[in-house]
């Protein structure tokens, strides 16, 4: 029978006055315009019902139902479906034998059907499910997974339960299964299903470890307000003491978010000399004999006032030289905080073997010409605590204030000239040494000068520095010191490029593009160095240089063209090549029995090079003129021969170097790292990765990564080896519910 459609004809045949809308193919049901098609449509005047039969769909702004037999009631406004009902319905799918619905308070039952939640994809799967608002439901008997076929490979049977407003799902006497039999008995268990911000407990973490024994880190998340979280970290470590701590989210505008976590530790282990304590952390003569251990840190972007007035806020602060290499891992490690930093903040911390944390606040404004900014700094020098260095000599200069003016290029005289300037005034503060204002005016005037063959930059500057002392360290400083000298710089480059063509046959083509980038720099400051000046940072300790820096970049770029014969261009290939000669160092005549002469820099060669999707290779080479060979290597290559197979390695080198003046005692570096991923299916992925010290012959660190990946869980093992211990981590994620990890030592 052909289908019949709009259910407000038959509205119009028995002349019905209810009918509302802008159109007669229009009906109003609780406010909002519906349509109904079926094969066969009866309407009963009297009762008011319309009845639909055979591939039933109605559908309004709101929902979406198909069905065998639809019936509506308009008194009572109320929706009957039965007969392989689905339906899309206040965001959720709904699917069962017989469904009804109160439209005017979205209200009803579902009898032998399911629910499914496609974020965070989750069904529920029962006899009798009642719908108690508009995405609130009750249910008995249900049986709740996140595995799509009839018998889930994991689900959870509970007795009874509930989705509530706040759209988090509480369930009662519940049984976890899996393949349908039940292996583990749960009193209460409440999952999110609506929301993604919810307060409660996260995933704990499992500690398993022969230095720090067994524990655990229980993770609670309460939400603040729809811009603030925190999340606390209660823990305990067997071995060495309660363990735990703190972290506070914010996002209060576009223009402001912040990020401040503290941890904390007491520990029952001390090192009261460098022998004391495990080999990775030897070697710094320093000791750790204090059991509070913490370390806090953070950062934030925002404003003062108003958006042009940034401010930038960082914050690194810890209690000893080792508790960062300690503890690198987890919820409170120092990877998981510096991985949130850089994502977040685009900006970096101090590694953790630095001894000097830097704490800072930047508060700053652009103006057409250039900044104004306000910075506070204080560098927190880790040889000065715990009982190390004398803390009364500590001497590390802290700026307690620094205000800086940039002025930005700008063109004077007319367009002629270009202006630009650095200036600085800092107050630096130590408890041991001296102490005082710096004030540093530092313009320059160039001029940017495009000629047939390339272009000429030549630059002056002036550099004037005055210092203002409190106190002073030494019997050749006044109250009051000054320097000044100029600065002379000269750049030139200029650029060339051919294309060469080729014929791969009769109708197929390419080319390549290669551009040319030669450049020179003379740099000339007629100054020498003075002894008699405070020892703040680099700008104090300037000296005299002269130097001819010069350079030779390549550039190929590939042309083809794609099965549309449309152009593909490829950036495959970038090396240059670099190298100073100072002057002041061929002039030298001291120390020469010691320290040759060597004007010359290493020649550095920078590359990158990807010729096709397999291979890309980068790294930098120094090369020496007098030892005749290479004194620094760094090289990175990545393989990818499949979609689902790839691997890398790098190799890091640096040569023992005695009589080099510019490198005063290097020591010998070499190391190479290697691994590789392989997914051979889409439901297994295998990576691993070895770095090794070539030199010491032992590995620093290897890690074996095994992924099973099905439908609705993930079994994950990481085994990791370090000069510490060795571990292995498994994980077990239930699709968007979490995951659960254990951790044990292999000692």
């Amino acid at each position: 029978m052909k289908k019949i459609v709009f259910i407000a004809l038959f509205f119009l045949v028995a002349n019905i006055c209810y009918a509302r809308g802008d159109s007669l193919n229009k009906i109003s049901l609780n406010n909002a315009p519906f349509y109904l098609w079926a094969d066969k449509i009866k309407f009963d005047n009297k009762n008011k019902i319309i009845e639909a039969f055979g591939h039933v769909y109605l559908t309004s702004s709101n929902y979406k139902i198909y069905a065998d037999y639809a019936r509506y009631d308009e008194k009572d406004k109320r929706i009957y479906i039965k007969g392989n009902v689905r339906a899309n319905w206040d965001s959720n799918t709904i699917k069962g034998d017989e469904v009804l619905v109160f439209v005017k308070n979205s209200t009803g039952w579902i009898k032998g059907g399911e629910i499914f939640y496609s974020v965070p994809h989750l069904y529920f799967k029962g006899k009798d499910i009642e719908k108690t608002g508009k995405q609130t439901y009750y249910f008995k008997d249900t049986e709740v997974t996140a595995c799509d076929g009839k018998v889930p490979d994991w689900s959870f049977w509970i007795k009874e339960g509930r989705i509530g407003d706040d759209g988090d799902a509480r369930l009662y006497n519940v049984f976890f299964k899996i393949k349908g039999n039940k292996v583990m008995y749960l009193p209460y268990l409440r999952l999110p299903v609506l929301v993604k911000r919810k307060s409660g407990f996260l995933v704990p973490e499992y500690v398993s470890s022969s230095r720090d024994g067994t524990g655990i880190v229980l993770p609670y998340y309460q939400v603040l307000s729809p811009e603030e979280d925190m999340t606390f970290y209660p823990g305990y470590l067997s071995k060495r003491g309660p363990y735990g701590g703190v972290e506070f989210r914010f996002t209060p505008n576009v223009e402001t978010k912040g990020f401040f976590m503290a941890s904390y530790l007491r520990d029952k282990e001390v090192y009261k000399k460098d022998g004391d304590s495990p080999s990775f952390l030897q070697g710094d003569g320093l000791v750790r004999p204090n059991k509070n251990r913490y370390w806090v840190r953070g950062k934030m972007d925002g404003f003062l006032v108003s958006p042009d007035t940034r401010l930038k806020l960082d914050i690194d602060y810890v209690s000893d030289q080792d508790f960062l290499r300690e503890y690198d891992s987890g919820y409170l490690g120092f990877d998981s905080s510096r991985d949130v930093f850089l994502k977040e903040f685009d900006r970096d911390i101090e590694n953790k073997d630095s001894l000097i944390r830097e704490n800072s606040m930047l508060i700053s404004r652009e103006y057409n010409l250039g900044e104004l900014y306000l910075k506070v700094q204080y560098l927190e020098n880790l040889k000065y605590k715990n009982h190390n260095l004398d803390p009364t000599k500590d001497d590390t200069p802290q700026r307690l204030p620094e205000v800086g003016l940039n002025i930005f290029k700008t063109p004077i005289w007319g367009g002629r000239l270009d202006f630009e300037s650095q200036d600085t005034i800092d107050y630096f503060y130590r408890r041991s040494s001296t102490k005082g204002t710096r004030i540093d005016i530092y313009p320059s005037i160039s001029k940017t000068m495009d000629l047939y063959y390339g272009t000429i930059i030549p630059k002056v500057s002036l550099r004037d520095t005055a210092y203002f002392l409190d106190s002073r360290e030494g019997s050749d400083l006044d109250r009051f010191e000054n320097r000044y000298f100029f600065e002379f710089d000269i750049d030139g480059f200029t650029q060339f490029y051919r294309i060469f063509s080729f014929k791969k046959g009769t109708s197929e083509s390419f080319a390549i593009r290669h551009v040319l980038t030669p450049e020179i720099e003379y740099f000339y400051r007629p100054y020498r160095t003075r002894h008699d000046l405070p020892s703040f940072d680099s700008v104090d300790s300037i000296s005299r240089a002269q130097d001819i820096t010069y350079s030779l970049t390549n550039q190929f770029t590939l042309k083809t063209y794609s099965k549309k014969n449309e152009p593909v261009y490829r950036d495959f290939l970038r090396i240059k090549f670099s190298q100073t000669y100072d002057i002041e160092e061929a002039g030298r005549d001291k120390d020469l029995k010691e320290y040759p002469k060597r004007p010359f820099t290493d020649l550095r060669t920078e590359y990158d090079f990807s010729p096709f999707d397999l291979i890309s290779m980068e790294g930098n080479v120094w090369f020496s003129p007098y030892i005749k060979g290479i004194t620094e290597l760094e090289h990175t290559m990545d393989l990818k021969f499949q979609d689902n197979l790839s691997g890398f390695v790098g190799y890091d080198y640096k040569r023992k170097l005695i009589n080099d003046i510019h490198r005063k005692g290097q020591t010998k570096v070499s190391i190479i790292r290697y691994g590789g991923e392989w997914k051979p299916n889409n439901i297994w992925d295998l990576s691993y990765s070895d770095e090794r010290d070539l030199d010491l012959k032992e590995d620093i660190k290897q890690e074996l990564a095994i992924k099973y990946i099905h439908q609705c869980w993930t079994l994950s093992a990481l085994f990791t080896h370090t000069q510490d211990e060795d571990k292995v981590l498994f994980t077990i994620t239930l699709g968007s519910l979490g995951e659960v990890s254990q951790g044990f030592s292999m000692q």
